[in-house]
C-alpha cells in the first residue's frame, strides 16, 4: 500500500540566521501575528489549536507526531536547512528523530536547497544566507555525515533499504554539479540514498531517471506553473528577456500583474489534477517513476498580504474525493508515496494540524474526512 507523508515545516523556533536577518526571536509565527493586527477575526484560519508553539520543546513535536499518527499519516516530509557547512532549524528535526522511531511512525528529510532572501516581502533581491551546496570536499563530508546520523535512525524511512531523500530544487546545475561528490561520500558511509525530485513546474525539465530514483509533482506550484504555461506558454522566456533590459517595464508588469493578488477556483484546480494524473500516468508508461502532492487549501496572505495566491469555493465532499482519486492512483500503481502539502505550514494556509475553533473551518472538516480513514479502506 502506498504511504501518505505529510511535509512538515520545522520554521516555528528560533533561529540566529533569522535573528540576523530580520529581529531577535523573529519566526514564521510572526507573520500570523501581523496577520491578526491587520484582519483580526480573519486569520483565525491561521491559528493553531497549540497556540505559538515553539518547536524547539520537544513535547511539541512529540504532540504533533502523535497527532499526525491518529489522522491515518504514515509520516513527515521534513524540511532540512543547510548552507556550505552551516545548519539551521535544525532542534525540530532531532526531535523528530527522537519520536519517530518510538511512535512507530515515519520521516525522511527533503532538502529545501534554495538561497534564503526576503522574496516574500517584495525584496527577492536581497539575500539571508546564500546555497554554494559547500563547494569544498570538507564541507560536502560534513553535511553527508550529518544526514547519515538520520539515515541510521530507525523511524527513518527507506524503500528497498536505501534512505529516501528529497530535494527541494533537484534541477539546479550547482546541486547537480556536486552530486557525484555527494554520492562518493554516501558510499563511504556506506548508504546509497533513493533520490527524490521535488517538481515544482509542470513540465519536468528533465528525463531524470538516470539521477533521480522517483519525481514528485509538488502542488500547488506545478498547478500554478500548468496555467502560466497554458496561457503564456513559450512568450515567458523571451518576455523574461525583454523585462530583464526593461527595468521600468519589469516593474510595471509586476505592480500590475506579478504582484496582485490571485484567486485559482478549487473547482479549476479538480478538473486540473484529472489532466495531472493523464500526464503522469504517460511518464510511468514511458519509463520513469513518478508520484504527486496533495493539497485541499491554499492561502499564503500572511506571507504575500496583497500579493498573495489562495483557492477559493474549495469544496469539501469534492477534497474529499480528490484525496481518494490520488490513494487510488498511487496504489493501483505501485507508487510508494504520496506527500500532503502540508502538516504545519501555516504561513501559507494549508495546515493539516488542528486548528482554532471558528464558525466554519473547512481544514477543521477535512481533517475529519482523514480520521475516519475513508480514503484507506476505499470506501
Amino acid at each position: 500500500m502506498s504511504k501518505a507523508f505529510a511535509f512538515f515545516f520545522p520554521q516555528f523556533c528560533n533561529e540566529t540566521i533569522n535573528d540576523e536577518a530580520w529581529y531577535p526571536g523573529f519566526n514564521d509565527w510572526d507573520l500570523i501575528k501581523s496577520l491578526i493586527i491587520r484582519t483580526g477575526d480573519h486569520a483565525a484560519k491561521f491559528r493553531c489549536r497549540k497556540g505559538f508553539y515553539d518547536q524547539s520543546d520537544s513535547s511539541i513535536v512529540e504532540a504533533q507526531v502523535s497527532e499526525a499518527k491518529a489522522m491515518g499519516l504514515d509520516g513527515f516530509c521534513a524540511y532540512h536547512y543547510w548552507f556550505n557547512g552551516r545548519i539551521a532549524l535544525n532542534a525540530p528535526l532531532e526531535h523528530l528523530r527522537e519520536f519517530s522511531g518510538a511512535n512507530d511512525f515515519l520521516y525522511f528529510l527533503c532538502w529545501a536547497n534554495e538561497s534564503w532572501t526576503k522574496r516574500w516581502v517584495g525584496r527577492g533581491s536581497e539575500s539571508i544566507i546564500e546555497q554554494n551546496y559547500g563547494m569544498k570536499d570538507g564541507e560536502i563530508q560534513k553535511h553527508v555525515e550529518y544526514l547519515c546520523t538520520h539515515f541510521s535512525n530507525d523511524g527513518y524511512y527507506k524503500i528497498q533499504g536505501r534512505p529516501v531523500l528529497a530535494i527541494y530544487d533537484p534541477y539546479s546545475d550547482n546541486f547537480l554539479n556536486v552530486l557525484p561528490i555527494y554520492r562518493k561520500f554516501f558510499a563511504e558511509f556506506g548508504f546509497n540514498p533513493y533520490l527524490v525530485a521535488m517538481e515544482s513546474s509542470f513540465n519536468h525539465q528533465s528525463p531524470s531517471n538516470e539521477t533521480y530514483d522517483l519525481m514528485v509533482r509538488f502542488e500547488p506550484r506545478a498547478h500554478f506553473s500548468y496555467h502560466r504555461q497554458r496561457y503564456v506558454g513559450p512568450l515567458e522566456k523571451y518576455a523574461k528577456t525583454v523585462l530583464a533590459i526593461i527595468p521600468k517595464l519589469n516593474n510595471l508588469i509586476h505592480s500590475h500583474i506579478v504582484d496582485k493578488s490571485k484567486l485559482y477556483d478549487y473547482f479549476t484546480f479538480s478538473n486540473y489534477l484529472d489532466n495531472s494524473l493523464a500526464n503522469l500516468s504517460q511518464r510511468l508508461v514511458a519509463g520513469e517513476l513518478v508520484s504527486t502532492s496533495f493539497i485541499a487549501e491554499w492561502d499564503n496572505t500572511p506571507r504575500y498580504l496583497h500579493r498573495s495566491t489562495k483557492f477559493v469555493n474549495v469544496d469539501l465532499e469534492l477534497a474529499g474525493k480528490n484525496l481518494k482519486k490520488i490513494y487510488e492512483w498511487t496504489n493501483n500503481n505501485q507508487i510508494p508515496f504520496f506527500i500532503f502539502n502540508a502538516w504545519n505550514e501555516w504561513s501559507e494556509g494549508a495546515a493539516l494540524e488542528s486548528r482554532m475553533d471558528c464558525s466554519f473551518d473547512l481544514q477543521s472538516e477535512f481533517r475529519k474526512i482523514l480520521l475516519a480513514k475513508e480514503w484507506k479502506l476505499g470506501k
